[in-house]
């Protein structure tokens, strides 16, 4: 498969990772201040190169293909965990963004 063609469909060294993740925050928050600490940990995974979906837990992938994944994954993590109403947060094993493989 030529390089172009690997690129446009994500495939060998284009290959974008990405996991599942929960984030667990202090119980006791009204709606509007989780929707801020949500906001809080959104603005926290892409200053650490990530995108995500979902709200408090969902789907997190990188933004480049040519990064340690891990190394960013640990990062992300002590960040995540240094915010004072987090609880816990959990990340899944790496897979293939876009082929779930």
């Amino acid at each position: 498969m030529k390089k172009r063609l690997r690129k446009k469909l994500h495939r060998g060294e284009f290959k974008e990772i990405g996991f599942e993740f929960r984030i667990c925050f202090a119980p006791g928050n009204n709606k509007e201040k989780m929707t801020e600490l949500i906001d809080e940990a959104y603005w926290l995974i892409e200053q650490h190169g990530f995108y995500a979906g979902g709200d408090n837990e969902g789907f997190m992938a990188v933004q480049s293909y040519r990064v340690n994944v891990d190394e960013m994954k640990s990062k992300l993590l002590c960040a995540l965990r240094c915010m004072p109403e987090v609880t816990d947060v959990e990340f899944g094993e790496n897979t293939d963004a876009w082929y779930g493989a």
